[in-house]
């Protein structure tokens, strides 16, 4: 409930200053453990992500914001989970098995920081392909395009789900993520389309 009435009042807010459009929603699985991995470019980027599309989401925020107080609690009861960047934690990694395990939905944002670079993505990291392995999920590839400027178009693209049965018996965590940068790449390099 507390979700859904976040997510509502976001949405209110969020699609006056900017121009939004969405692409590529019939690509979201309907159910089961889904994975969203979108470049990073701003900290509205876990909104839009939530306002794009219908499913309840958690996150992984770094855990600092979860000291802050009022919006800890709030991330917290929206389904938010600390992660000690940079420091391999294990309880986050496996927080976010038992997400998609029990067939929910989660954004890891796989450049791991916002993309402050003049490159157009990062490196890629292997954790959410590790976690859809090991959760029995799929990743869906999301390409956020634009800038968070007062009534400035922003697109939102979903890509084709990327599956760790696809890629065999025993899936290649890093040419599964490859993927996932290809697909991304490709819809910010042309306006949201594959």
């Amino acid at each position: 409930m507390l979700y859904q009435f976040v997510r509502a009042v976001l949405k209110a807010v969020y699609l006056i200053p900017f121009r939004f459009r969405f692409t590529g929603t019939e690509n979201i699985p309907k159910s089961g453990g889904i994975i969203f991995c979108p470049n990073h470019i701003s900290n509205h980027d876990p909104i839009t992500i939530t306002i794009a599309q219908k499913r309840p989401l958690s996150f992984m925020g770094k855990d600092s914001l979860f000291r802050i107080p009022i919006l800890g609690w709030i991330i917290r009861k929206i389904g938010a989970f600390p992660v000690k960047r940079g420091a391999g934690d294990i309880g986050a990694v496996k927080k976010a098995i038992e997400i998609i395990a029990n067939g929910n939905a989660l954004v890891m944002f796989p450049e791991g920081t916002r993309n402050k670079s003049e490159e157009l993505l990062l490196e890629f990291k292997s954790g959410a392909a590790l976690v859809a392995k090991k959760g029995g999920g799929t990743i869906v590839p999301v390409a956020i395009i634009g800038k968070y400027r007062l009534f400035s178009p922003i697109t939102v693209a979903f890509g084709t789900p990327v599956s760790p049965e696809s890629f065999g018996e025993k899936p290649d965590l890093n040419a599964m993520m490859a993927e996932v940068k290809h697909q991304v790449k490709k819809m910010m390099e042309n306006g949201g389309c594959l």
